[in-house]
């Protein structure tokens, strides 16, 4: 079984990697990975001992977590932030090949001094929104399914992303997922409007887009690049 006790503290305060201070934002509903109960104690019991921290150096937790290939000396490349990347280097307009989209993920992705932040609306992790391991692994009610996870902890993630919104004032928020629209727009408290084929919406000085998941069947990579290039000419 999980251990509950870590459990809820991990969720209450754990929210991603990389560092608030920096421009660019990368929000989604919720990370990958927590294939295993050894797994997912795993993560709760490093991030324990690494302090609780609220954001995590991405690479320094991976290796501590035992996932060293997504940032080895030609790591393998994560298929969410593969395409995260790309939207990066697209308002960067940076050069995007594959070697450079890897050596980035390596060294400069969701790190504590770096550029960007890696967030996510819901804390637990899970392979896929069809996955939930943790009804049959906690005891705790609030997991008992997707909709009872969601209903309890969605008012206080919710109030949390727009206090550090509001303290920090990212340039741009990217958020990943069109199909949870309701999520962002309780988030951001409007709706977002049509925009240079975008959804998008500013709100004191920060943008916020929606764009589709990056492992949206059909989605390309040549999409998350164009739509980083698209919202870097509307940037003051």
């Amino acid at each position: 079984m999980l251990n509950d006790e870590l459990l809820v503290e991990f969720a209450q305060t754990f929210y991603g990697y990389g560092n608030y201070q920096a421009p660019y934002w990368f929000l989604g509903m919720e990370e990958g990975g927590g294939n295993s109960i050894d797994e997912i104690n795993r993560r709760f019991s490093v991030w324990a001992a690494r302090g609780k921290n609220e954001l995590e150096d991405v690479a320094e937790y991976h290796r501590a977590i035992k996932i060293p290939e997504l940032f080895s000396d030609k790591p393998k490349l994560q298929n969410t932030w593969n395409k995260q990347i790309r939207v990066l280097f697209g308002i960067k307009n940076q050069a995007v090949e594959t070697e450079f989209v890897r050596n980035y993920q390596r060294d400069s992705w969701g790190r504590n001094d770096s550029d960007n932040c890696i967030l996510e609306l819901f804390p637990l992790p899970s392979p896929s929104t069809a996955d939930w391991i943790y009804g049959k692994t906690s005891s705790l009610p609030t997991l008992k399914n997707r909709d009872t996870y969601r209903e309890a902890y969605l008012p206080n993630r919710v109030d949390h992303f727009q206090r550090r919104v509001e303290k920090h004032r990212p340039k741009v928020v990217f958020i990943f997922g069109i199909s949870y629209m309701p999520y962002w727009e309780k988030l951001v408290g409007t709706k977002f409007l049509e925009e240079n084929d975008l959804l998008q919406v500013v709100v004191e000085k920060t943008k916020f887009v929606v764009l589709q998941h990056p492992v949206a069947h059909g989605i390309k990579n040549e999409y998350f690049y164009n739509a980083g290039q698209v919202i870097s000419k509307t940037l003051a």
